[in-house]
């Protein structure tokens, strides 16, 4: 079979051979003799010849690929290691080869024998299995799945060996052996036994598959075929194989109830001497059976091993172990089983009966108190009312709730009772009406009503219990608020013959000024009081309670004269709360506007009476008290003793609020913002809450942090919607702005940064143009300014648009300007001066001269018009004149505006006026007209050394030569300026005129 497997593996390799030559055939002829030698075993010789071949044959050749992979073969037979080595060589050397996939297979088959399973798949996955003999394939699904198996991959593990289990290969058994412990694992039984019955056949398993039979028989409940199977095999077991039979065996007779029987092979399987080394069921098994066959003694050792858990088999076995404890009269120790029992959750019969039992032995022992015996049998029939046992608990519980002292659990087993007794009844009376007491003193006033009710509804007969009880509720529903109820219950007590021989008796009238007190009847009230008081061997302390209650009432009547008179009775008394009286007399004084008696009396009740549960508000009125006086000093000082001294005041969030407030009135705003902190931080639920965060926010304005404020707002989850920070940013960002605070451009750019469509954008833009037009900055001012104007809605935009036009025109951008101008006067019909005197110069600057006659005329005839102004405009309007050479409407303007030559216009027109006459050949007056100019002693050169010229003019047209030369040469000569073209003008003069004289000789 090898050597034909073997021509077979050949056959690829020789086709490839075709016509060898003589070199070939003598390597051939090596190789056949190299794969005698392989198949004979010989693997150090083989692999010697078989590596000289691939030495002499040529390198990547048929021969040579086949040699080497047989040199490999070889290797591994004998070295694993570095034959595997080698193939890992071969396949990276020959990845064509056909010799590819016995390679790989190998080198998986040698990892897969030095259990390295990972590397073994990662061989596997690189052959084609149709290239593999069917053995060879089965082969690698055997060692697959057993790799699975090694690793824990069970589920893997199974579906590999189910592929060959059946198959009937070489491997076929084992795969199935495998697999049907697996299956055994995982408890599916019949797949298991069918398996192993099959096996059971095969030498090789016939002698473990009967032991797995046993064992499934036994699971399978078909105990009589185990006990039989392990019989039989008991005969030839060994030592190790007996322990597993005798339990086999054991269990089996043990779930058959076959007790006796059991015993003895459980105590074969269990080595006496060894009890935890079993398991906490197989030592349940032995327990239950010594304790079902009476032999209690024996049974506890065992079930206590089985007890150590917290489930249902623990349950049972300490229910065994108290009830064999019962047996070996041991009560002690059997209510410690019993309560083990219990201790174990779930709803189980071994607990039920673990409860009753407890509690009967409890009860035997006298062990614990009488309580605990009640809450035993009462959990007992909470759980199970339908019990055989409940009618034994209800004698029991009969006995017990007659002289204990848990009303309340007595209360509640009664009530389980359908069928209850007079005694019983009476019994009931009496806890519900105890219980109702004891849960006054502890003010559980709702409950304690609910069991004055049971008292007065129980049956019960005791009428001074009924009395009691009438006059208790009545009281609770008082201190619950359920005033109508109380007076009524009051009334009801008042009509019992019991009640007059009880000492409530006397506290009725007490209570009935209480009830018109809460009512609102306070004159009533205080007639109840008195009656009260009228009453002998009274309490000194209700007595004095009942006086102040009079005062209060006096006080709520505003009759503060009585209202003091009374309060200073009860403090007179000094037995109960004379404080309480001190600060209510101090009340009276403030609501009577005698604030230094008020102040007086406070600091006496904080003197006298340090402790005083009304030292805070006694504290906070002299506070209170000197701020509403304007003695902000002591009131602080009060506000601040408060703080420290009573941490835990309800006055405590006012006084912060009230500090706050000092602070902030008085700018000390740091401070202000610490108190109002407190508020926030420790009282956010407080009714000052909500004004301490407005303080907070007002520092932070104050301080012109809005940023701390929305950071701090945030940490107190007290977030500031977003439409609120806009109007808070804006805030800040105004009030910088209107102080000429050089912060505010800052801040009103982080505005349109936060909030680019915020209510006051069109505002800011306003603000931020101002500042950049008074910087200098025209050209980014009127980019604010024009989105301000754009906003016709806006009550700014108008003195946006004079901006932008006065911005224009600063800019020497003098049509933009005249356009925004003429906007403006399509606003209102009326033309401010500004606006008006824009246009003038817009159109002047234009040299648009009929346009600015237009605009300038109606304005200089304007009333209200300002001087500087009016002059501006008439200067302007003459020029106009004067450019279009109407000379005539000009003079007369140039005349008025003459008279004064201190202005740039006066100095201006005056010379125009000598000029227009030049021009109109009026000589004469032209020259008086520039000597009057230079008397007046004008300060602007620049007109006057003009003049100087045209005066030349008017004598070099008088035929005056050298009085015109003279002059020109006085103005080069002396006149101050250099470069404002004077001087080169009077030069060139002179040149002309000097040029002329010979011609006028």
């Amino acid at each position: 079979m090898k050597r034909k497997l073997f021509w077979l593996l050949m056959m690829p390799a020789m086709l490839g051979l075709a016509q060898p030559n003589a070199g070939n055939r003598l390597l051939l002829s090596k190789l056949r003799q190299a794969h005698l030698l392989y198949e004979k075993s010989s693997y150090i010789a083989a692999g010697q010849l078989f590596q000289a071949v691939a030495a002499e044959s040529a390198p990547q050749s048929n021969i040579c690929s086949e040699a080497q992979f047989f040199s490999g073969l070889c290797a591994i037979r004998e070295n694993p290691k570095t034959g595997e080595a080698l193939l890992l060589q071969y396949v990276k050397d020959y990845p064509e080869s056909v010799w590819l996939n016995r390679a790989w297979f190998e080198i998986g088959n040698v990892r897969f024998v030095a259990g390295r399973f990972d590397d073994m798949n990662d061989a596997y996955w690189k052959i084609n299995p149709r290239t593999l003999s069917l053995e060879d394939q089965v082969t690698i699904i055997y060692q697959c799945g057993y790799a699975w198996f090694e690793v824990g991959n069970y589920e893997q593990a199974e579906a590999e060996f189910a592929k060959i289990k059946d198959s009937g290969r070489k491997m076929a058994n084992p795969a199935k052996y495998y697999w049907a412990h697996i299956q055994y694992m995982n408890n599916r039984n019949q797949e298991a036994l069918t398996a192993f019955e099959q096996l059971r056949e095969d030498a090789q398993y016939a002698d473990v598959a009967p032991y797995y039979l046993c064992q499934i028989y036994y699971r399978m409940g078909r105990y009589d075929e185990a006990v039989n199977l392990a019989n039989q095999l008991s005969k030839t077991a060994d030592n190790t194989q007996m322990g597993g039979l005798a339990k086999v065996q054991a269990a089996s007779y043990f779930n058959k109830g076959n007790f006796a029987e059991a015993i003895p092979y459980f105590e074969q399987y269990f080595d006496k001497n060894n009890l935890a080394a079993q398991s906490r069921e197989d030592n349940y098994m032995l327990g239950y059976s010594y304790y079902a066959t009476g032999q209690y003694s024996k049974a506890i050792a065992p079930l206590s091993v089985a007890a150590g858990g917290r489930d249902e088999l623990a349950q049972n076995a300490n229910l065994r172990i108290g009830d064999s404890y019962l047996h070996l009269n041991a009560p002690a120790n059997a209510r410690q089983a019993f309560s083990a029992a219990v201790a174990i959750p779930g709803n189980t019969n071994a607990r039920k009966d673990a409860i009753f039992n407890l509690a009967k032995t409890e009860y035997e022992l006298t062990y614990s108190p009488q309580n605990d015996n009640l809450a035993l049998f009462d959990s007992f029939i909470a759980q199970y009312p339908d019990a055989q046992s409940s009618p034994d608990a209800y004698t029991y519980l009969a006995d017990i709730y007659m002289r204990t002292t848990n009303c309340q659990d007595a209360c509640m087993s009664i009530e389980k009772i359908v069928n209850k007794t007079p005694r019983i009844k009476n019994a009931w009376q009496r806890a519900a009406y105890n219980q109702g007491l004891a849960l006054v003193n502890r003010q559980s006033y709702q409950d304690a009503l609910v069991y004055f009710d049971r008292a007065l509804s129980s049956g019960g007969d005791d009428t001074q219990i009924t009395a009691g009880a009438t006059y208790w509720r009545a009281e609770t529903n008082y201190r619950l608020g359920k005033i109508d109820a109380a007076y009524a219950g009051f009334r009801s007590f008042q009509t019992m013959k019991e009640a007059q021989l009880m000492p409530e008796y006397k506290l009725l009238q007490y209570n009935f000024g209480y009830i018109l007190l809460k009512q609102d009847k306070y004159e009533q009230a205080v007639e109840q009081f008195k009656q009260y008081l009228n009453r002998t061997g009274l309490q000194p302390t209700t007595v004095a309670d009942a006086t102040n209650r009079i005062g209060d009432c006096y006080l709520l009547l505003r009759d503060y004269a009585n209202a003091s008179t009374y309060y200073n009775m009860a403090y007179q008394m000094n037995v109960h709360e004379p404080d309480y009286s001190l600060l209510k007399i101090a009340t009276c004084q403030g609501l009577q506007k005698r604030n230094d008696q008020k102040i007086s009396t406070l600091k006496s009740l904080l003197q006298n009476y340090p402790q005083s549960a009304y030292a805070d508000d006694a504290m906070f009125e002299l506070a209170r008290t000197y701020e509403l006086s304007n003695q902000t000093t002591e009131a602080a000082s009060y506000y601040e003793s408060l703080l420290t001294n009573f941490p835990d005041s309800e006055f405590q969030p006012q006084a912060l609020l009230q500090m706050g407030l000092i602070c902030y009135n008085n700018s000390d705003f740091d401070r202000s913002l610490t108190y109002y902190k407190r508020i926030a931080e420790k009282y956010p639920n407080s009714e000052e809450a909500p004004s301490a965060m407005l303080g907070i926010k007002n520092n932070y304005m104050e301080n012109n942090n809005l940023d701390g404020y929305l950071a701090y707002a945030v940490t107190v989850n007290a977030a500031v919607p977003a439409t609120q920070q806009d109007s808070l940013r804006y805030d800040v960002a105004e009030k910088l702005a209107l102080a000429n605070d050089g912060r505010a451009r800052a801040q009103l750019e982080q505005y349109l940064s936060d909030f680019p469509n915020g209510g006051f954008r069109t505002n800011v833009h306003y603000y931020l143009g101002e500042i950049k037009y008074k910087a200098g900055e025209y050209g980014a001012a009127m980019a604010d300014y024009q989105f301000v104007a754009d906003d016709t809605k806006s009550s700014l935009a108008g003195r946006a648009l004079q901006r932008l036009a006065d911005a224009s025109y600063r800019s020497g951008n003098y049509v933009q300007a005249l356009a925004y101008y003429k906007q403006l006067t399509q606003q209102s019909a009326a033309v401010p001066e500004q606006v008006g005197l824009g246009i003038v110069r817009c159109n002047y600057e234009l040299h648009d001269w009929q346009a600015c006659i237009n605009a300038a005329a109606p304005l200089v005839a304007a009333a209200g018009l300002s001087v500087e102004a009016k002059r501006e405009v008439t200067f302007k309007l003459a020029k106009s004149y004067y450019a279009q050479n109407n000379i005539d409407r000009a003079l007369p303007l140039f005349q008025g505006l003459s008279a004064e030559t201190q202005s740039t216009e006066g100095a201006e027109s005056k010379y125009l006026l000598a000029e227009s006459l030049f021009r109109q050949n009026q000589l004469d007056r032209a020259e008086n007209e520039i000597m009057d100019f230079i008397s007046k002693d004008t300060p602007h050169q620049f007109w006057l050394g003009q003049s100087f010229i045209l005066l030349a003019d008017v004598y070099f047209n008088k035929k005056d030569v050298f009085q015109a030369t003279q002059t020109l040469k006085s103005v080069i000569s002396n006149y101050p300026v250099d470069n404002d073209g004077v001087i080169d003008l009077a030069k060139s003069k002179l040149q002309y005129m000097e040029s002329q004289t010979p011609q006028q000789k």
